[in-house]
């Protein structure tokens, strides 16, 4: 996880949100191919006990 992510994180904690969202970028690649990069939105949904 990037200092970015961390920061995102810390301050969804703070806000007691019920999911953080998380911008990120997908590198795929496969054998005899090119790199494929897309960007994303990762989406964690939070328990508070």
């Amino acid at each position: 996880m990037n200092a970015q992510a961390i920061k995102e994180i810390k301050e969804i904690n703070a806000q007691h949100a019920k999911e953080a969202k998380v911008n990120t970028v997908d590198i795929q690649s496969s054998a005899g191919q090119g790199q494929e990069q897309r960007n994303v939105q990762v989406v964690h949904q939070l328990l508070w006990w």
